[in-house]
């Protein structure tokens, strides 16, 4: 590497490197907890549904390969992310203002949350398949009587706003005339919009009306286990729309997350080492990585709830939207239901932030001897 391509501790080789190596390390220690965590979030709190933890077995790191090619991808654009965006924004002294580190760390959510939606659809997907039975048929359950909820909704208002619209039933004969006082001048009666049920139990079969968009219902098939066969179930129900899911949530978690996260270590950094020329002690950065993930789960965890909602088998008739999985989370599990999981992801995001934190700089630390020494060198 030349002079003139700057500290090897800035270079888009060095972060990548550094990043994937993290990533991989981290997630492949810490990925049961984000296990538990998803199957909470995905057993829905009502009608006396409760999680089980499954036995301890290989289905604990179902979907880790998902998670750990998306986090090498998200470190990628992480790290290189954020240390062009801070390097280009440093003034000339080589000071960066905690406005500047805001902005940096919102850029590097939302770069990376471009590369993380799809591996995030898969994992949910094959952690979705590990479900208890009950569960997952309680699931199901609920997912075909809001198709049916919603159809009735639209069939109600589409008779509401085009009354002139013939029903797709054939019009019965008409009645003979009688000479008997007519009751034709009797008022009609007032058509009232169905409401949508609150239990699983769903309503009786509605009437499709031709060209009528119907919201398929996809059970979950447990024998698909790999992440190959899970990307062909994905493609062949919704295409390639299915590895998109939950992109908004997904956007929102990131930008959140990244903003939190580095502003509240950098914040800390500087409050217990003002001595920024001299190295910060193992156990300072440990404390400011710790404190930093307590902050990151508070402020992230009820939007990683709706995401993992959002990017589920049948999310699209259960939900239809963020705001309004947001709203029937609220109103039909209530408020703590946002926190489900949240002591499995503290687990994970904080030994995972101290892991990712330490063994990228051990790497970086690593590739200045290897590129100080030059050991593949000719000379």
């Amino acid at each position: 590497m030349s002079s003139g391509s700057g500290d090897i501790t800035e270079s888009l080789l060095t972060a990548s490197i550094a990043g994937i190596a993290a990533a991989s390390f981290e997630g492949l220690i810490t990925y049961p907890f984000d296990f538990i965590k998803t199957q909470n979030q995905l057993s829905r709190r009502v009608n006396g549904v409760k999680y089980t933890l499954p036995e301890p077995s290989r289905i604990l790191y179902r979907g880790c390969s998902a998670l750990v090619l998306g986090g090498c991808v998200k470190s990628i654009a992480r790290y290189s992310v954020y240390n062009s965006a801070t390097k280009f924004m440093r003034d000339k002294n080589g000071d960066l203002a905690a406005p500047q580190v805001v902005v940096a760390g919102m850029m590097t959510g939302f770069i990376e949350s471009l590369f993380i939606v799809p591996f995030e659809n898969v994992k949910i997907r094959m952690v979705e398949k590990t479900l208890n039975p009950i569960n997952a048929q309680a699931n199901y359950d609920f997912a075909v009587a809001a198709a049916n909820a919603a159809l009735l909704r639209r069939q109600a208002l589409d008779e509401t706003r085009f009354p002139h619209i013939e029903s797709s039933k054939p019009s019965p004969p008409p009645a003979p005339k009688s000479t008997a006082t007519s009751t034709s001048s009797s008022p009609r009666p007032k058509k009232v919009r169905p409401r949508a049920p609150l239990g699983s139990t769903a309503p009786s079969g509605p009437v499709i009306k031709p060209n009528q968009k119907v919201v398929p219902i996809y059970p979950i098939n447990p024998n698909i286990k790999g992440i190959w066969g899970t990307m062909r179930e994905m493609l062949s129900e919704r295409g390639v729309f299915a590895f998109v899911q939950g992109f908004a949530p997904t956007l929102f978690r990131q930008v959140t997350f990244s903003t939190v996260q580095f502003t509240t270590y950098n914040f800390l950094r500087q409050l217990i080492h003002p001595q920024s020329e001299e190295p910060i002690p193992v156990y300072k950065s440990l404390g400011a990585g710790l404190l930093s993930s307590v902050a990151v789960v508070v402020a992230t965890q009820p939007i990683d709830l709706i995401k993992t909602r959002m990017q589920t088998s049948n999310a699209r008739s259960v939900y239809q939207s963020t705001p309004r999985a947001a709203y029937t989370i609220f109103v039909q599990e209530g408020f703590t239901t946002f926190w489900v999981g949240s002591f499995p992801r503290f687990i994970k995001v904080t030994a995972g932030s101290a892991l990712t934190f330490g063994i990228y700089e051990v790497v970086v630390d690593m590739l200045k001897v290897v590129v100080k020494e030059k050991p593949f060198s000719s000379s």
